[in-house]
C-alpha cells in the first residue's frame, strides 16, 4: 500500500473503530432503508463502514463523523435503489427484503409484511424522516443535520410522515427497534464470553470474572429466551464457572452448572443433557456428595444408553468406575468395588474399534486403558487407598509443547506426591519445549492460581550438559530446564515454588524435582522406560520423543533424597495415540498405590 494510502486509514485502535459502528449502526440502517427500502442493507452498511475505515484521513472533523458515515450510506443506497429499479418490481423488493439476515430492520414479526408495505408505500423523504426519527431516534436538529435541510422542512416531513402511518405502525417500528438492539445486546455478550475464554487462558482470571458478571448481575428469563441466546448464555455461565471455580469454591460454583444443566434441558438436545448431568455428577464426586453424584451419573448413563453411541457409553461406564473407585477406603469393601469397577472399564474397552474412529473416542479409550491398568497391576486390592488415571495431551505447535488439556480421575493419600503427573506439570508454563533452546534461555508468564492473583513464572534453560542419576541409569549431557514461581496468596504455596526437569536426549524426562513455597518437597526419577527415538527432527522431538508405544515409569524420592517407602505404588506413562485434528499425542498415565 503506498504511504499516502496509509494516511488515509483509520489510526485508532480495534476496539475504537468497533465503538464506531455500534454508535451508528442502526442510525445508517435508517438512512438505507429509507433510500433503498431494505435491499442489500446488510451489505450497504458494511461497505459503508469499510469506506470510512481507508478513508477516514478524507474527515476532517471527526465531530461530524455520523454525518459523513451517513452521506456514505446514502451515496452508496442510491446506487442500489438504481440498480434495483431497472431490474426489480416493488413485490420482488419486499420479498428480498424477507430475505436478508436478521440484523436488517423489520422482518421478523408477523406483520412484518404490513410493515414493510406502509413504510415502502411512503415518498423517500418522508420514509428517510420517520426512520431516522423513530428507529435511529435522532433529534429534529440531528436529522436535519445528517439531512443537510431546514429544521423547518425535517418538521414537515415528519409530521406528514406520521399522518401517513398509523399510530400501530409506529408503535411496531419502535419494537423492531428494541428487537434489534436486544440482539445487539446478545451480540456484546457473545464478544465478552471470548474475551473472558482469552483472559482464562492467560491465567487471567480476575478480569474475566468481572466481565461475566457485568451481565450476571441481571435475572434471566430462560423459558423466554431464543434458542441461540442461551446458547450465549451457557457459554457465559461456564466462563463464570472456569474463572472462580478454585478461588471461591466449588460449591459456591456449581450453581453455574446448574444453570448449564437448566439451559441444556430446555434446548432439550440429549447429547447437551447427557453431558450437562456427566459434568454436573463429576463436580459433585469432587465435593464429596456420592447419593447425589450417583442421581445425576445414572441420568447420564440412562441417555447414553438411549442414544446407543459407544462413545457416549464408554465415557459414561469410565466415570462409573471412577465413582466405585472413589468408594474405595483400604476396607473389605474394596475388592468388590474394584471388581464392579474393572467390569465397567472392560465393557467400556469392548468398544475399541469405535472409540479409535474419533479424537473424543481415542481420549475416552486411553481412559480406559489407564484406569484398567491401574486395577491389574495393584499388587493388594483389598489395600488399595489411591489410584490415578488421567490423560495429559500434548499438542506440538511451531512455538513449541503445550497441553491440550488433562481429563481423567485420581484419589487417594499421597496421589499428588507418588503419583505426580509430570507431563502435566512440566506444562504448566507453556512452551514447556521449543526449538530455540539453549543455555540461558528464559521467558517470563502468568500461570495457574487459586486465586485472582496471577502467579508470575519464570522458565529458564539451566544447563545442556548435565549429567543425572536415576535408577534407570546415568544419563549424560541432558537438558536441566527450571520454574520458578513467585506468588504472595498463601493459596498458592503449596503447590508453587521451584521446578527442576531433567531430560535426557531420546529418552525424554529422567528427573524432576519441586520445592515448594510451604515445606512439600520431592524427586522423581526415571525408574524404568521403553522409548523408540522420534522419527520427527528438532530438539521437542529429541528431548521429549512421543512415538506411540513409549512408556516411562517412575520412583519418588522425599526431602530427604531416600526413597519414599510409606506406601506400596506404581506410576507409569504410556504414548497411546495421536489425535487426527492438530499435533496433538494422548499419554495414558496410570497408577495405584496400597497401604504396606
Amino acid at each position: 500500500m503506498k504511504e499516502i494510502e496509509k494516511s488515509m486509514l483509520f489510526d485508532g485502535t480495534n476496539k475504537e473503530f468497533e465503538n464506531i459502528v455500534e454508535k451508528n449502526k442502526l442510525l445508517l440502517y435508517s438512512v438505507v432503508y429509507g433510500i433503498a427500502g431494505g435491499a442489500d442493507a446488510d451489505d450497504i452498511v458494511q461497505e459503508t463502514f469499510i469506506h470510512a475505515y481507508y478513508n477516514y484521513g478524507m474527515l476532517k472533523d471527526k465531530e461530524k463523523i455520523s454525518s459523513w458515515l451517513c452521506a456514505i450510506a446514502r451515496n452508496k443506497a442510491y446506487d442500489a435503489a438504481k440498480r434495483l429499479s431497472r431490474t426489480v418490481s416493488m413485490d420482488d423488493l419486499s420479498m428480498r427484503a424477507h430475505s436478508n439476515s436478521p440484523e436488517n430492520i423489520f422482518l421478523r414479526r408477523e406483520k412484518s409484511t404490513e410493515i414493510m408495505e406502509k413504510i415502502t408505500a411512503l415518498p423517500e423523504k418522508y420514509r428517510e424522516t420517520v426512520l431516522l426519527h423513530y428507529f435511529a431516534e435522532k433529534s429534529i436538529a440531528e436529522i436535519s443535520q445528517i439531512l443537510d435541510l431546514p429544521e423547518g422542512t425535517v418538521k414537515f416531513r415528519l409530521f406528514e410522515g406520521r399522518k401517513k402511518l398509523k399510530k400501530e405502525l409506529i408503535h411496531m417500528m419502535n419494537e423492531e427497534k428494541k428487537f434489534i438492539e436486544r440482539k445487539n445486546i446478545w451480540e456484546k455478550i457473545k464478544n465478552s464470553v471470548k474475551e473472558a475464554n482469552d483472559l482464562i487462558r492467560k491465567n487471567d482470571t480476575k478480569n474475566a470474572s468481572n466481565i461475566c458478571d457485568e451481565y450476571l448481575n441481571e435475572e434471566y428469563d430462560l423459558k423466554s429466551l431464543s434458542r441461540s441466546e442461551l446458547e450465549i448464555l451457557d457459554r457465559l455461565y461456564g466462563a463464570k464457572f472456569n474463572a472462580v471455580r478454585h478461588v471461591e469454591g466449588l460449591e459456591k460454583c456449581m450453581k453455574y452448572l446448574e444453570k448449564h444443566m437448566e439451559i441444556a434441558e430446555i434446548l432439550g438436545g440429549e447429547i447437551g443433557m447427557m453431558n450437562a448431568y456427566s459434568l454436573y455428577s463429576t463436580e459433585l464426586s469432587n465435593l464429596g456428595n456420592a447419593e447425589k453424584c450417583e442421581e445425576y451419573r445414572a441420568k447420564a448413563a440412562e441417555i447414553a444408553k438411549k442414544l446407543g453411541n459407544a462413545k457416549d457409553l464408554a465415557d459414561s461406564l469410565y466415570w462409573q468406575a471412577m465413582d466405585l473407585l472413589g468408594r474405595t477406603d483400604d476396607n473389605e469393601a474394596n475388592e468388590k468395588l474394584i471388581g464392579e469397577a474393572l467390569e465397567k472399564l472392560e465393557s467400556g474397552l469392548s468398544y475399541e474399534d469405535v472409540l479409535m474412529q474419533s479424537d473424543s473416542g481415542k481420549v475416552t479409550y486411553a481412559l480406559l486403558l489407564a484406569a484398567k491398568k491401574a486395577i491389574v497391576r495393584t499388587r493388594d486390592i483389598a489395600k488399595t487407598t489411591g489410584q490415578v488415571s488421567t490423560v495429559p495431551m500434548i499438542r506440538k505447535t511451531e512455538e513449541g509443547y503445550f497441553l491440550a488439556g488433562q481429563p481423567g480421575f485420581s484419589m487417594g493419600k499421597y496421589c499428588d506426591f507418588v503419583l505426580r503427573d509430570i507431563f502435566y506439570f512440566v506444562n504448566m508454563i507453556e512452551p514447556s519445549l521449543c526449538e530455540g533452546i539453549e543455555e540461558g534461555y528464559t521467558f517470563q508468564k502468568n500461570t495457574f492460581s487459586f486465586s485472582h492473583e496471577p502467579v508470575k513464572t519464570v522458565f529458564e534453560v539451566v544447563s545442556m550438559a548435565e549429567a543425572y542419576e536415576t535408577p534407570a541409569g546415568i544419563f549424560e549431557n541432558c537438558l536441566h530446564t527450571r520454574y520458578t514461581n513467585e506468588t504472595s496468596e498463601n493459596r498458592n504455596f503449596r503447590r508453587n515454588g521451584v521446578s527442576d526437569f531433567w531430560f535426557a536426549s531420546n529418552v525424554g524426562i529422567v528427573g524432576y524435582h519441586f520445592k515448594a513455597i510451604s515445606d512439600v518437597e520431592m524427586t522423581l526419577k526415571l525408574l524404568e522406560y521403553k522409548v523408540t527415538p522420534s522419527e520427527k527432527e528438532g530438539k521437542c522431538a529429541l528431548y521429549l520423543p512421543l512415538e506411540i508405544g513409549n512408556s516411562w515409569s517412575y520412583q519418588t524420592y522425599g526431602a530427604d533424597g531416600k526413597p519414599f517407602e510409606k506406601v506400596d505404588y506404581e506410576n507409569t506413562f504410556e504414548v497411546i495415540s495421536k489425535l487426527e485434528k492438530g499435533d496433538v499425542t494422548l499419554i495414558a498415565h496410570s497408577g495405584w498405590i496400597c497401604e504396606k
